[in-house]
């Protein structure tokens, strides 16, 4: 649980730097270019963005679900897929 707090804070992190940079996009375009390239926020904006795009998946896996060969169902794939390309 502690995990996916952090996870939600550092994307409304995210969701602030980039509500501030669209106001601002002028003047800030080394801080725009600075945060986007941290790691750290890459990998979080990277995670989080997976997460959305498992449940969005999942929430309309039949209309999907025939794209996909050889896995079982969409939660397979979401689970096989986020797993495999992490560790890699």
């Amino acid at each position: 649980m502690l995990i996916l707090e952090s996870m939600f804070a550092e994307a409304d992190h995210i969701v602030l730097v980039v509500t501030h940079l669209q106001a601002n996009f002028c003047k800030h375009c080394f801080l725009f270019l600075q945060t986007f390239q941290d790691q750290g926020i890459s990998n979080y904006l990277v995670c989080y963005l997976r997460i959305i795009a498992a449940g969005y998946l999942q929430k309309n896996a039949d209309f999907y679900l025939p794209f996909l060969n050889g896995y079982a169902d969409m939660k397979d794939f979401c689970s096989r897929v986020s797993v495999r390309d992490l560790h890699t």
